[in-house]
């Protein structure tokens, strides 16, 4: 290989290795730092520090990022606690809606009900004293009545009054289902419980048979004297039915009543030996009753074929509610962001189009100042895809995006967002004679050239004696994508040896 040829070789080869591509650290002073932001309500990125409140038992929360170079940033989630997320509880309310009616005494089933009930109550109750667990309770036979107002059963007391209202309910009369789900819906009324939200209160109703009365208005008059009433928020209701068979009236009455508690809380429905029965003659089966018109879903509508079963279905529903109020399932959110790669996550965590999802378990606990603090971690990697077209360098970008740790009770805490610059590849176009052994012109090169950028213009066409300029080789990119050397290419101009020459003379006479 000629000095010319080695020498173009050698200059890409080298420019490979010290230009290309260059780092952030070499071309601005502020990259590879990090500036502390949030996102605003509107969901915008804004320097500063955040400014919230933290809910009880929570810490702290953070979300850091440490340069490692290349547009590369180590990103670390905390959540420090207080105490185990399994015991972070918001307040919830429950009532427990449970039939009275005479069948109940069949097979024992008020005396299987009863005794299954505590379990309820202690998986409801918890571990944390004085949580606010509360609990109602109403019984419904012709009419209703609430036999436990609202009561904080995490304590010891409370749950020693909700256990004994249960065991001193007695069976007799009728089957009014309507007037039970109407005095649920009035308990959820008060004030020691209208600050929960309805994602954390929950109603469970139990019942044998078919409802066989409803509520109709009381419309006063001398023959009202001869009715049997039910007063519920102060109004007077005429308790209407045979007491020994459905209707479709009395059907209709009761969904209507299960819609109104159905906005107030979930409802689960627990058929207690009934499930063959039907409501009414050609009408619905009281399972099928439940399930499509009282329970607010197919998975909350229950069926315990027997005395015997009850204690397990209860079981079912002690667990469902309370891995909606405890922080059991406790998580954190980290959304996606424009121009942000992740990797490094753990492999039960994979990330979609709008972020991840991340359990909080495994804590570190530390002791200080006489309390235990439980310290939850998360680390991953990200990468600004700073060669992106529509990426600008004098742009602050957030390393992914809104990041939320999420309470039981629905509430969002957030985390504050670190943002950084990025800097795109720089490479080197050079362009050169291409002649061994002469200089026809000086290489000319162009240091610093952005990726994507427009290749730079060699700016007019070489000349060089004897030769036509044929172009460049490689052919030139339109933009640039890599460090590279364009030689110039040349022609020999021929001289055509086949043409006569031309003799220019005169005659002369010898």
């Amino acid at each position: 290989m000629n000095l010319k040829r080695f020498t173009s070789f050698a200059l890409a080869f080298i420019l490979c290795f010290t230009l290309a591509p260059v780092n952030a650290s070499a071309l601005a002073s502020e990259s590879g730092t990090v500036k502390n932001g949030y996102y605003n309500d509107s969901g915008q990125w804004v320097e500063g520090e955040l400014q919230q409140t933290l809910p009880d038992g929570i810490h702290s929360v953070n979300k850091t990022a440490m340069p490692k170079g290349d547009n590369t940033y180590d990103v670390t989630l905390e959540v420090v606690t207080k105490q185990k997320i399994e015991q972070l509880s918001p307040k919830s309310a429950m009532v427990l809606v449970a039939d009275t009616s005479g069948s109940m005494n069949d097979d024992s089933r008020l005396k299987m009900f009863q005794n299954s009930s505590d379990k309820l109550i202690d998986t409801y109750a918890g571990d944390g004293e004085n949580s606010g667990r509360y609990l109602a309770i109403v019984q419904f036979s012709t009419g209703a009545n609430v036999v436990l107002n609202w009561t904080d059963v995490s304590t010891a007391e409370g749950k020693k009054s909700a256990k004994d209202a249960i065991n001193n309910l007695r069976a007799n009369e009728g089957t009014n289902l309507q007037a039970g789900l109407k005095m649920a819906t009035s308990l959820y009324k008060s004030d020691t419980v209208k600050d929960i939200t309805k994602e954390n209160k929950d109603t469970v109703v139990i019942t044998d048979g078919a409802p066989t009365y409803y509520l109709e208005k009381c419309s006063g008059g001398l023959i009202t004297w001869f009715h049997k009433h039910v007063v519920i928020d102060g109004v007077t209701y005429d308790e209407e039915g045979s007491g020994s068979s459905g209707s479709q009236t009395i059907n209709e009455r009761t969904a209507q009543e299960a819609t109104t508690l159905k906005n107030e809380s979930t409802v689960y429905t627990v058929c207690y030996g009934a499930q063959n029965d039907y409501t009414y003659k050609k009408g619905p089966k009281v399972s099928e009753f439940l399930q499509q018109n009282i329970a607010s879903s197919d998975k909350t509508a229950l069926i315990a074929t027997d005395a015997s079963a009850i204690e397990k279905v209860f079981e079912v529903i002690a667990e469902s509610v309370v891995s909606g109020i405890t922080g059991e399932n406790l998580t954190v959110t980290d959304g996606s962001a424009p121009f942000v790669k992740v990797s490094g996550l753990p492999a039960d965590i994979s990330q979609g189009e709008n972020g991840f999802t991340w359990k909080l378990q495994n804590a570190t606990t530390e002791e200080k100042d006489g309390e235990t603090y439980y310290t939850y971690q998360l680390k991953y990697t990200v990468q600004l895809d700073a060669d992106n077209a529509d990426f600008k360098e004098e742009n602050w970008y957030p390393l992914n995006g809104k990041t939320e740790l999420n309470m039981p009770d629905g509430k969002k805490v957030k985390f504050p967002i670190p943002a950084a610059q990025g800097t795109k590849t720089r490479y080197t176009v050079t362009y050169t004679d291409g002649v061994d052994g002469e200089e026809v012109f000086k290489d000319k090169v162009f240091e610093n050239c952005i990726t994507g950028s427009k290749t730079p213009d060699y700016g007019e066409t070489p000349v060089r004696d004897g030769y036509t300029f044929k172009g460049w080789s490689p052919e030139i990119e339109d933009t640039v994508t890599k460090t590279v050397v364009y030689n110039a290419t040349w022609d020999l101009n021929l001289i055509d040896l086949n043409v006569a020459p031309v003799i220019n003379a005169t005659d002369k006479v010898l």
